[in-house]
């Protein structure tokens, strides 16, 4: 029994963390793209705003891959035999409660405004 819970949360756990290193390494593609943007963009780079775009960029990636991972988790879990559908099941309740996560608060906090941010 004790056995049994402790796989689960090992998996569930490991699900977590694949999902924040798939965020990390998505993250990481968008900074490299939006540097690149900012660089050859005309006028001077603002410093305030290029952070808060790298700080929106993560948690919009990390967003994304826990909404994106209740789509691919289960189709995975279908495709897989074995003991990989497990690491896949895993995935998919690590994604939804990431998901829960980030909705509770995006809904506390009222989502990102745009518009006030660049108000002075």
């Amino acid at each position: 029994m004790m056995e049994t819970i402790g796989e689960f949360l090992y998996s569930l756990l490991a699900g977590i963390g694949k999902l924040l290193l798939v965020a990390v390494i998505v993250w990481m593609i968008g900074l490299i793209i939006l540097l690149f943007r900012e660089l050859f963009r005309a006028g001077d780079l603002n410093i305030r705003t290029y952070l808060y775009k790298v700080w929106k960029m993560l948690l919009v990636c990390n967003e994304f891959i826990a909404y994106g991972s209740l789509i691919v988790g289960p189709i995975m879990a279908y495709r897989t035999e074995g003991d990989e559908r497990l690491g896949y099941i895993m995935l998919s309740i690590s994604g939804l409660i990431l998901s829960g996560i980030y909705i509770y608060i995006r809904k506390r906090v009222k989502g990102i405004d745009l518009f006030k941010f660049n108000q002075k």
